[in-house]
């Protein structure tokens, strides 16, 4: 019996695409601790804990149906906005602070007053 060695040509699989904004930011400024490194850092422990609050929340269930949506709603709204600037090409600034401190005023309202609008439920006065 003869064997015969076929050789093969090894495919490249490797997918090479256009790093993101933040990519680059996060692999220039690797060393440094600026402003960008530190707001990079607050919306990924932002990204993190929304999927830790999901997965607690799936596990446990000890929010109501209404609280558990406006909390997913309004943290994915303080996401996208710290995100994606209000102007296209620019850097932070006081309009994104302004939309992200009514996000987080909503946020706290929907939450401390949930007692309310269930107490207030059909109720028309």
């Amino acid at each position: 019996m003869v064997t015969e060695t076929v050789s093969t040509q090894k495919i490249d699989t490797t997918v090479r695409e256009k790093p993101t904004y933040i990519e680059e930011i996060w692999k220039n400024r690797k060393g440094k601790w600026n402003r960008s490194r530190v707001l990079l850092t607050i919306i990924s422990l932002l990204a993190i804990g929304l999927s830790i609050f999901h997965v607690y929340t799936a596990g446990f269930g000890t929010l109501s149906s209404w609280q558990q949506r406006s909390i997913h709603v309004l943290w994915a709204m303080l996401l996208i906005f710290l995100l994606f600037p209000f102007k296209k090409g620019k850097k932070f600034g006081v309009i994104d602070i302004v939309i992200i401190i009514v996000t987080m005023a909503t946020a706290g309202y929907m939450l401390f007053g949930a007692k309310r609008y269930y107490e207030e439920q059909g109720v028309l006065e």
